[in-house]
């Protein structure tokens, strides 16, 4: 592999986790900002938080309420999505530079993390 060989590589892997960093700071921050959001709305509505999210459909119907509860949830969502967001955003890179394998362990491990929130939501 030559020297300017070498230097493409590092440079990408530099913007690879320049992108990921971005990708989860900014999920974290989105999503603690919705969940500071959800707190003062708790704190105005004198609302307890709740021990859970609860079903998707329970958690729709406490957003559409304007339940502090539910605005609080989908903060939490936020975080917890923001991994699944960097990996779909390495996957898309991985394949836009031609990288199959890396693409395809990307897909891999997408596909484990949606199992596993899958069989969370479901049991």
């Amino acid at each position: 592999m030559s020297s300017t060989q070498l230097d493409a590589k590092v440079e990408n892997t530099r913007e690879l986790s320049r992108l990921l960093a971005n990708v989860l700071t900014w999920g974290f921050r989105i999503g603690a900002t919705v969940i500071g959001l959800g707190i003062v709305l708790a704190v105005i509505q004198h609302r307890e938080l709740a021990e859970s999210i609860g079903s998707p459909s329970q958690l729709l119907k406490s957003i559409r309420s304007g339940n502090a509860n539910g605005i609080i949830s989908v903060g939490l969502l936020v975080i917890v999505l923001s991994p699944m967001a960097g990996v779909i955003a390495l996957l898309r890179s991985f394949w836009l530079q031609g990288d199959r394998r890396y693409a395809q362990v990307s897909l891999l491990l997408l596909t484990i993390m949606i199992a596993c929130a899958a069989l969370q939501l479901g049991g």
